[in-house]
């Protein structure tokens, strides 16, 4: 990401990354913001040691709130959904 970053800072793109978000031991799903003033987008992208998947596309807008809330729902049902998981792979025999 930082090799990206680095390409990208020498364009005239600005690149900044928002999140990053553990989901496995080797993915991650992380936002980033691109482009400059008027022109940004929020990109949140899927990211694995072999590739890396765009999820979903959000506009410029600054976050409201809601949305804020909204991402703290977001992270406690990620933390939620990662210990249901481990609950379940611990009591297989």
């Amino acid at each position: 990401m930082q090799q990206r970053q680095a390409i990208a800072r020498g364009s005239d793109v600005s690149t900044r990354v928002l999140s990053a978000v553990a989901v496995g031991a080797h993915q991650r799903v992380v936002t980033v913001e691109v482009g400059e003033g008027a022109h940004k987008t929020r990109l949140v992208l899927g990211v694995t040691a072999q590739q890396i998947n765009c999820l979903h596309v959000l506009g410029s807008q600054a976050p409201t709130p809601a949305a804020a809330a909204d991402v703290a729902t977001f992270s406690q049902a990620m933390a939620s959904a990662k210990s249901g998981a481990a609950d379940k792979t611990s009591h297989v025999e």
